[in-house]
Protein backbone atom coordinates (compact mmCIF):
# COMPACT_ATOMS: atom_id res chain seq x y z
CA UNK A 1 0.00 0.00 0.00
CA UNK A 2 1.41 3.35 -0.98
CA UNK A 3 0.66 6.84 0.31
CA UNK A 4 -0.03 9.35 -2.91
CA UNK A 5 1.46 12.53 -3.06
CA UNK A 6 -1.64 14.31 -2.64
CA UNK A 7 -2.50 12.78 0.68
CA UNK A 8 0.89 13.51 1.90
CA UNK A 9 0.43 17.06 0.85
CA UNK A 10 -2.79 17.42 2.14
CA UNK A 11 -1.80 16.42 6.02
CA UNK A 12 0.82 18.79 5.40
CA UNK A 13 -1.06 21.72 4.93
CA UNK A 14 -3.24 20.76 7.61
CA UNK A 15 -0.72 20.94 10.13
CA UNK A 16 1.38 23.31 8.78
CA UNK A 17 1.20 25.63 12.06
CA UNK A 18 2.30 23.28 14.74
CA UNK A 19 5.95 23.38 15.42
CA UNK A 20 6.43 20.06 15.68
CA UNK A 21 5.49 19.12 12.00
CA UNK A 22 7.38 21.94 10.66
CA UNK A 23 10.46 20.69 13.04
CA UNK A 24 9.99 17.21 11.39
CA UNK A 25 10.39 18.59 8.54
CA UNK A 26 13.36 20.78 9.05
CA UNK A 27 15.42 18.24 10.99
CA UNK A 28 14.56 15.35 9.32
CA UNK A 29 14.01 16.29 5.38
CA UNK A 30 14.96 12.56 4.23
CA UNK A 31 11.30 11.98 5.65
CA UNK A 32 9.64 14.32 3.37
CA UNK A 33 11.41 13.30 0.14
CA UNK A 34 10.54 9.30 0.71
CA UNK A 35 6.89 10.46 1.44
CA UNK A 36 6.95 13.22 -1.47
CA UNK A 37 7.49 9.59 -3.65
CA UNK A 38 4.40 8.22 -5.10
CA UNK A 39 6.13 4.50 -4.79
CA UNK A 40 7.09 4.96 -0.76
CA UNK A 41 5.48 2.75 1.36
CA UNK A 42 4.10 3.02 4.90
CA UNK A 43 6.98 0.46 6.52
CA UNK A 44 9.70 3.11 4.46
CA UNK A 45 8.93 6.04 6.12
CA UNK A 46 8.40 4.49 9.71
CA UNK A 47 11.84 2.79 9.12
CA UNK A 48 12.95 6.51 8.41
CA UNK A 49 11.43 8.10 10.96
CA UNK A 50 12.78 5.38 13.51
CA UNK A 51 16.42 5.90 12.08
CA UNK A 52 16.42 9.12 13.35
CA UNK A 53 16.73 10.37 16.69
CA UNK A 54 13.69 11.77 18.61
CA UNK A 55 12.04 14.94 18.14
CA UNK A 56 12.70 15.44 21.77
CA UNK A 57 16.51 15.28 21.67
CA UNK A 58 16.49 18.52 19.21
CA UNK A 59 18.47 21.95 20.14
CA UNK A 60 15.49 23.17 22.04
CA UNK A 61 17.99 27.02 21.36
CA UNK A 62 17.77 26.00 17.54
CA UNK A 63 13.80 25.62 17.81
CA UNK A 64 13.22 28.57 19.93
CA UNK A 65 15.41 30.77 17.06
CA UNK A 66 13.12 30.06 14.31
CA UNK A 67 10.05 30.84 16.66
CA UNK A 68 11.71 34.36 16.92
CA UNK A 69 12.52 35.04 13.59
CA UNK A 70 9.63 32.97 11.77
CA UNK A 71 6.32 34.95 11.88
CA UNK A 72 3.61 33.38 8.78
CA UNK A 73 4.73 33.91 5.03
CA UNK A 74 7.45 36.45 6.13
CA UNK A 75 10.28 34.39 7.44
CA UNK A 76 13.05 37.48 6.81
CA UNK A 77 11.24 39.42 9.87
CA UNK A 78 13.97 39.53 13.02
CA UNK A 79 13.09 40.06 16.53
CA UNK A 80 13.44 43.67 17.63
CA UNK A 81 16.75 44.97 18.59
CA UNK A 82 17.17 45.28 22.65
CA UNK A 83 19.08 47.66 22.53
CA UNK A 84 16.73 50.12 20.68
CA UNK A 85 14.01 48.52 23.32
CA UNK A 86 16.39 49.83 26.31
CA UNK A 87 16.72 52.99 25.33
CA UNK A 88 13.12 53.63 24.31
CA UNK A 89 12.15 52.54 27.93
CA UNK A 90 15.07 55.02 28.95
CA UNK A 91 13.36 57.82 27.39
CA UNK A 92 10.07 57.45 28.26
CA UNK A 93 11.34 57.03 31.69
CA UNK A 94 13.20 60.47 32.13
CA UNK A 95 9.79 61.83 30.65
CA UNK A 96 8.02 60.55 33.11
CA UNK A 97 10.40 61.86 35.80
CA UNK A 98 10.20 65.67 34.19
CA UNK A 99 7.07 65.91 33.99
CA UNK A 100 5.98 64.60 37.27
CA UNK A 101 8.80 65.09 39.73
CA UNK A 102 11.31 67.95 38.56
CA UNK A 103 8.99 70.60 40.16
CA UNK A 104 7.68 68.55 43.31
CA UNK A 105 11.70 67.74 44.11
CA UNK A 106 12.18 71.94 43.54
CA UNK A 107 9.43 72.61 45.45
CA UNK A 108 10.64 70.41 48.33
CA UNK A 109 14.48 71.67 48.05
CA UNK A 110 13.31 75.32 48.22
CA UNK A 111 10.92 75.25 51.44
CA UNK A 112 12.35 72.17 53.48
CA UNK A 113 14.49 72.79 56.60
CA UNK A 114 17.43 71.00 55.59
CA UNK A 115 19.34 68.84 58.38
CA UNK A 116 22.10 66.16 57.76
CA UNK A 117 21.39 63.08 59.47
CA UNK A 118 17.32 63.65 59.08
CA UNK A 119 15.91 62.31 56.27
CA UNK A 120 14.47 65.14 53.69
CA UNK A 121 11.24 64.84 51.45
CA UNK A 122 13.39 65.84 48.75
CA UNK A 123 15.65 62.64 49.46
CA UNK A 124 12.76 60.73 49.87
CA UNK A 125 11.13 61.51 46.23
CA UNK A 126 15.09 60.79 44.49
CA UNK A 127 15.53 57.75 45.92
CA UNK A 128 12.07 56.32 45.21
CA UNK A 129 12.72 56.73 41.46
CA UNK A 130 16.42 55.82 41.86
CA UNK A 131 14.78 52.11 42.97
CA UNK A 132 12.98 52.04 39.90
CA UNK A 133 15.44 53.16 37.23
CA UNK A 134 19.05 54.14 39.15
CA UNK A 135 20.75 55.22 35.78
CA UNK A 136 17.63 57.83 34.35
CA UNK A 137 17.34 59.03 38.18
CA UNK A 138 21.13 59.87 38.21
CA UNK A 139 20.79 61.36 34.86
CA UNK A 140 17.82 63.78 35.97
CA UNK A 141 19.32 64.60 39.46
CA UNK A 142 22.69 65.77 37.28
CA UNK A 143 20.43 67.96 34.45
CA UNK A 144 18.42 69.80 37.11
CA UNK A 145 22.02 70.46 38.91
CA UNK A 146 23.29 71.85 35.61
CA UNK A 147 20.19 73.73 34.67
CA UNK A 148 20.08 75.81 38.20
CA UNK A 149 23.79 76.26 38.51
CA UNK A 150 23.29 79.75 39.22
CA UNK A 151 20.63 78.82 41.88
CA UNK A 152 22.99 77.92 44.75
CA UNK A 153 19.88 76.83 47.20
CA UNK A 154 19.03 74.05 44.35
CA UNK A 155 22.64 73.15 43.50
CA UNK A 156 22.92 72.22 47.14
CA UNK A 157 19.82 70.92 47.92
CA UNK A 158 21.03 67.94 44.93
CA UNK A 159 24.53 67.82 46.58
CA UNK A 160 22.96 66.91 49.64
CA UNK A 161 20.71 64.19 47.92
CA UNK A 162 24.10 62.58 46.27
CA UNK A 163 25.85 62.84 49.22
CA UNK A 164 23.21 59.96 50.96
CA UNK A 165 23.89 58.17 47.94
CA UNK A 166 27.18 55.78 47.83
CA UNK A 167 30.12 56.92 45.48
CA UNK A 168 28.60 53.85 43.59
CA UNK A 169 24.87 54.57 43.68
CA UNK A 170 25.34 57.87 42.45
CA UNK A 171 27.98 56.81 39.77
CA UNK A 172 28.76 58.12 36.75
CA UNK A 173 27.50 61.52 37.31
CA UNK A 174 28.42 62.21 41.18
CA UNK A 175 31.98 62.57 41.25
CA UNK A 176 31.42 65.08 38.08
CA UNK A 177 28.79 67.06 40.50
CA UNK A 178 31.40 67.10 43.07
CA UNK A 179 34.15 68.37 41.69
CA UNK A 180 31.39 71.05 39.95
CA UNK A 181 30.14 72.58 43.01
CA UNK A 182 34.03 72.74 43.65
CA UNK A 183 34.73 75.26 41.64
CA UNK A 184 31.28 77.52 42.04
CA UNK A 185 31.79 80.95 43.79
CA UNK A 186 29.73 80.17 46.45
CA UNK A 187 31.64 78.91 49.52
CA UNK A 188 28.35 77.11 50.83
CA UNK A 189 28.33 75.01 47.53
CA UNK A 190 32.02 74.37 47.58
CA UNK A 191 31.19 73.33 50.98
CA UNK A 192 28.35 70.79 50.20
CA UNK A 193 31.02 69.93 47.15
CA UNK A 194 33.56 68.82 49.84
CA UNK A 195 30.95 67.06 52.43
CA UNK A 196 29.63 64.80 49.40
CA UNK A 197 32.99 63.20 48.72
CA UNK A 198 33.59 63.30 52.30
CA UNK A 199 30.72 61.62 53.14
CA UNK A 200 31.79 58.63 50.19
CA UNK A 201 35.49 58.62 52.05
CA UNK A 202 36.72 56.84 48.88
CA UNK A 203 40.57 56.82 47.76
CA UNK A 204 39.11 58.72 44.69
CA UNK A 205 37.30 60.92 46.84
CA UNK A 206 40.67 61.67 48.75
CA UNK A 207 42.55 62.22 45.69
CA UNK A 208 39.81 64.71 44.06
CA UNK A 209 39.92 66.35 47.49
CA UNK A 210 44.07 66.63 47.65
CA UNK A 211 44.18 68.27 44.07
CA UNK A 212 41.21 70.98 44.95
CA UNK A 213 42.97 74.56 45.16
CA UNK A 214 43.70 76.15 48.55
CA UNK A 215 40.73 77.49 50.18
CA UNK A 216 40.78 80.44 52.44
CA UNK A 217 39.25 80.90 55.71
CA UNK A 218 37.25 78.59 57.70
CA UNK A 219 36.56 76.61 53.96
CA UNK A 220 40.52 76.09 53.58
CA UNK A 221 40.30 74.55 57.12
CA UNK A 222 38.07 71.87 56.52
CA UNK A 223 39.04 71.15 53.09
CA UNK A 224 42.31 70.30 55.29
CA UNK A 225 40.73 68.45 58.55
CA UNK A 226 38.67 66.26 55.66
CA UNK A 227 41.71 65.71 53.49
CA UNK A 228 43.75 64.66 56.82
CA UNK A 229 40.94 61.81 58.31
CA UNK A 230 40.24 60.42 55.01
CA UNK A 231 44.26 60.23 54.62
CA UNK A 232 44.34 58.56 58.64
CA UNK A 233 41.45 55.81 57.37
CA UNK A 234 42.71 55.05 53.85
CA UNK A 235 46.19 54.94 54.46
CA UNK A 236 46.74 54.63 58.22
CA UNK A 237 50.40 54.21 59.17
Amino acid sequence: MTYSTQKIRKKRIATKPDLNAFSQRYFYPSIFSLAESPSSTVDEVEEEINDNSPLSEVNSNTLESWQGSYSGSDKTKQPPDPLIDENDINNKRMLHIKNTFTSKLLKCIREEHFEYGYTSMSEIIAKEQYSLNSFVTNTWLSQIFVENFKDTQIIIGVLRIISTFTEEQASPHGISLALAALSHNDMEVKESGIRVLENWGSKQSLITLQNVQEQPGWLGAYLKQVIEDLKSEICPS
